[in-house]
């Protein structure tokens, strides 16, 4: 067992942390700008905008390129051929686990400092070998981004032995002078590592701006897969990457196993935050189908409405065969539509928390969504909204909600909308069809003329909303883009600025999900359902920063 409490086995540079009391770990010399500058950065989707490459390493030799082996290791790594290397082949580096190799060891180190940052992204792309025997404690470390004295984030391959397995991370810090471990798994478990195949893995890990809310976000073979904000990190900043693989728990290797290295890229120091200026704040896929699991993820209120009643309004959950996944719809049953007198809503609307210390230059929301029997409707219905508080609805949304919607076929509602391009009103009742509308108050409506929306189609979506500055002064931003799920084409369904984009005051603090119809015995079609495949929210303006597709510009 180690010190200081610590049972699992670490690198040897963090083992020197902890033991600091008794003897000083001199810092590492650090490199900079030696890298192989013919991998440009289309290879590395999810790096961060403005970030300085430090390193590009192929894996043609050991210990080139400002890396270098630390001998304390049990094992060498070595340079391998295989001609199938995703990105940089014929070589590739690889760790090979003996037959005997003992739990809380590493069969080798591959270590490149460098100058002190607390902002660092590193890509690469890796293979775990097929069998693999897994660890006992599930955790089979990878990689090691670290400080000098204060210990390191790693990654690991992560599960239980035989699988299945996924991407872990996990941060062994001293702060305040405690040392803390703390587990960041999967937010999206759908994903997993497939063994023997090539993985392009990114990850960025970002405390710039405040070490008790650092983000640590990780990417497998181009999905986000995990994303935490609020991390607490010491106060001293990462001076090292070590490809450090320790087989941790007990017991010993009974067959022959590798990791294996096609190419790292490591980068650092960028402006704004992870991702570019924008900061990915929450990712929801829909993998769950209870209540439990949705308020564990930090929703509330409308969860307790899900339902597996066919006869009952709620939120269900089915296999979509175009997406092939998990996915969540709010329907209004088939026998309470006909002849509806009233309005209906599903209960309660599913809420999240956002950190109003994230949002001061407002939030943009992107959701994969379709309706059914919703378009075709002659009103369409509510939809999703960001707030300003927690309240319940006051008119005329002085509690600061900030609705998205849909309009029907014909808008028939005969509320007055007008274009947030211009200011102006769009003539009513029918001109505005089959499209997004942007709710502030009743008598304030923001839409385009133009139908973008048909049902039984998956659209992708996303809205930026700067609120107005208090009260419903004219100096908030709106800006809407949409385009039909398979295609890469964006249309601006709506942008204005200088306008009015809510009541109430401060920033924006929640996201709901917040079906409703208005009656009047105005729906005949069955059943009315909405759609959720994918939900992410992001701080400031994801669409104009390029944050959501790089082709999106403004």
């Amino acid at each position: 067992m180690l010190p200081c409490g610590f049972t699992r086995w670490w690198p040897i540079w963090s083992v020197v942390a902890m033991l600091a009391a008794c003897t000083e770990s001199n810092s590492p010399t650090a490199h900079s700008n030696r890298f192989r500058p013919s991998f440009s950065s289309q290879y590395w989707p999810n790096e961060p905008a403005g970030a300085t490459v430090l390193t590009d390493q192929p894996w043609d030799a050991r210990d080139a390129l400002g890396w270098f082996y630390d001998s304390t290791s049990i094992g060498v790594p070595q340079i391998v051929d295989d001609p199938t290397g995703p990105l940089s082949p014929p070589h590739s580096l690889q760790f090979t686990y003996n037959v005997g190799h003992p739990g809380g060891y590493a069969p080798g180190d591959e270590r490149y400092p460098f100058a002190a940052t607390r902002r660092v992204y590193v890509g690469q792309w890796w293979q775990v070998s097929n069998p693999w025997q897994g660890a006992s404690s599930y955790w089979n470390e990878i990689q090691h981004v670290g400080t000098d004295t204060n210990g390191s984030v790693l990654m690991a391959l992560y599960g239980p032995p035989g699988g299945p397995y996924q991407l872990g991370v996990e941060t062994q810090f001293k702060v305040n002078g405690v040392w803390t471990n703390t587990t960041l798994l999967q937010t999206n478990s759908a994903v997993a590592v497939t063994l023997g195949t090539w993985h392009h893995v990114e990850w960025v890990v970002d405390y710039a701006t405040d070490s008790t809310h650092g983000l640590v976000q990780w990417w497998l073979d181009g999905t986000l897969v995990g994303n935490y904000s609020n991390v607490v990190f010491p106060a001293t900043p990462l001076t090292s990457l070590e490809i450090w693989p320790g087989w941790d728990g007990s017991g010993q290797k009974t067959e022959t196993d590798y990791y294996r290295f096609d190419h790292t890229h490591i980068s650092a120091n960028w402006t704004g935050s992870g991702g570019g200026s924008s900061q990915l704040l929450f990712d929801e896929e829909f993998s769950g189908t209870t209540e439990a699991y949705y308020e564990g993820r930090g929703w509330y209120d409308g969860t307790t409405g899900i339902t597996t009643s066919a006869d009952t309004d709620g939120y269900k959950f089915t296999t979509d065969p175009t997406l092939q996944r998990n996915v969540m719809y709010a329907e209004w049953a088939t026998y309470l539509r006909v002849g509806i007198t009233d309005s209906q809503s599903m209960g309660f609307a599913w809420r999240i928390p956002m950190d109003t210390t994230q949002t001061a230059t407002g939030v943009t929301g992107y959701v994969l969504f379709k309706t059914h029997n919703m378009i075709a409707s002659p009103f369409g219905a509510h939809w999703t909204r960001f707030g300003r508080g927690f309240g319940t609805w006051t008119p005329p949304n002085t509690d600061g909600q900030m609705d998205m919607d849909f309009i029907g076929q014909h808008d028939q509602s005969g509320s007055q909308t007008y274009d947030p391009s211009t200011g102006q009103p769009i003539p009513s009742p029918t001109g505005i069809d089959s499209t997004f509308y942007f709710s502030v108050a009743g008598a304030l409506h923001w839409a385009s003329r133009y139908p973008v929306l048909k049902d039984d189609q998956w659209y992708e979506m996303a809205y930026y909303v700067l609120p107005s500055s208090g009260n419903g002064t004219n100096d908030g931003v709106l800006r809407v883009v949409s385009r039909p799920y398979g295609t890469t084409a964006w249309t601006t369904v709506m942008a204005g600025s200088n306008i009015n984009t809510a009541y109430g005051t401060g920033r924006t603090s929640q996201f709901l999900i917040g079906p409703y119809l208005s009656g009047n015995g105005r729906y005949g079609l069955n059943p009315i359902r909405e759609y959720f495949a994918a939900i992410r929210l992001y701080s400031g303006n994801a669409i104009c920063n390029g944050t959501i597709d790089p082709s999106l510009t403004c």
